[in-house]
């Protein structure tokens, strides 16, 4: 199965140990500390839309893209629950990056929780950086993040079993990669195990993950031919610079050149 069909619909309960406004507050700080004029941001592979609305609910105009239509669909149904309270400026749409055309630019692209991994190719994430490009403000940001190679080779992905529950669900998720080191992908396969507990019933499913890792020079050199200059990188939530054992890194580039 393709990733976040089945997937989507549990999500947020998954997830539900993820700090968003801690991850909010860190990328507004790496967003301020850049020093750019900035109103309105875009955010490329939004899920269900927590960042996103978290910064709109600081005063911001966001817009969210996914190419997931029930992850859209669930940040809309939250947009209108919170709605209900105070208006927002925000927008959701069922897009996908590499074919995305808004006839807009922003301030601020942003595109986190690994998106960018999922292009499968070298070149497929230089489109996607050429389409942030030309959603961008001359001198506007982009800021993502991705699987850092040294740390994914030296630390080897395993293995992982999580279960998780809410009033409604019992989940059980297995994680078995794949590491093609020829190609830089690591494919996560899913198995997840879900019991309804009002239902009694259970549902059962796969899906493969194909997560293509990035070096920093690499990722640097991408930038650089897609008109961006690269302004920071470090290790996702802290200042720290990256070595072989971060996993997660962070990007902050400015475009200085139209595309």
């Amino acid at each position: 199965m393709s990733s976040f069909h089945a997937y989507a619909e549990y999500y947020d309960l998954l997830n539900q140990g993820k700090n968003y406004r801690e991850e909010t507050k860190y990328l507004l700080a790496l967003i301020q500390r850049a020093n750019v004029p900035f109103n309105s941001l875009l955010d490329l592979g939004c899920g269900t839309g927590r960042h996103a609305e978290l910064i709109a609910q600081d005063g911001y105009s966001v817009m969210g893209i996914d190419r997931s239509d029930e992850m859209i669909r669930q940040a809309i149904n939250r947009k209108n629950e919170l709605e209900k309270c105070r208006p927002l400026n925000l927008e959701f749409q069922q897009n996908d990056i590499l074919q995305l055309n808004l006839n807009r630019q922003f301030d601020v692209v942003t595109s986190l929780f690994h998106v960018i991994c999922y292009l499968k190719s070298a070149n497929e994430i230089g489109a996607a950086f050429e389409v942030v490009n030309r959603h961008l403000q001359k001198g506007g940001l982009f800021v993502f993040d991705f699987w850092y190679g040294p740390a994914v080779l030296g630390q080897q992905p395993e293995k992982r079993v999580r279960s998780v529950e809410n009033s409604r669900y019992i989940i059980s998720r297995t994680a078995v990669p794949e590491h093609d080191k020829s190609r830089q992908v690591v494919t996560v396969n899913y198995n997840f195990r879900v019991q309804d507990k009002q239902t009694k019933s259970i549902d059962e499913f796969e899906e493969s993950h194909p997560m293509r890792y990035l070096f920093a020079d690499e990722a640097e050199a991408v930038l650089k031919r897609s008109g961006f200059e690269l302004l920071t990188v470090q290790e996702w939530l802290s200042d720290r610079p990256i070595n072989h054992e971060t996993w997660s890194v962070v990007c902050v580039a400015r475009k200085v050149q139209e595309r």
